[in-house]
């Protein structure tokens, strides 16, 4: 386990790193694909999220509204049809 994936680990917990990490790699794949959104924000279904991580969409939701109250990530549903998009609001 590499350093950083450590310590999300040590500060937001198992299931919120493993979400947040997710996220992180979502991103970096989109800008290696060169498909990444402008903006920062990724997207992936409930479904999609559960087959790679695990968490189902119940702990999905509880993570999301626990990240969303920390200030660490923003969410928004756009597009047609409509999809959850996610941001993480990085700190400098």
């Amino acid at each position: 386990m590499d350093y950083a994936r450590r310590e999300l680990f040590k500060v937001f917990g198992y299931k919120e790193a493993t979400f947040l990490q997710h996220l992180i790699d979502l991103q970096q794949d989109a800008e290696m694909a060169g498909t990444a959104h402008p903006e920062d924000w990724v997207t992936a279904s409930q479904n999609k999220i559960l087959e790679e991580t695990g968490l189902t969409p119940a702990l999905q939701r509880n993570i999301v509204n626990s990240l969303l109250h920390a200030g660490i990530i923003e969410t928004k549903v756009m597009g047609m049809p409509a999809k959850k998009w996610y941001k993480i609001l990085y700190k400098e």
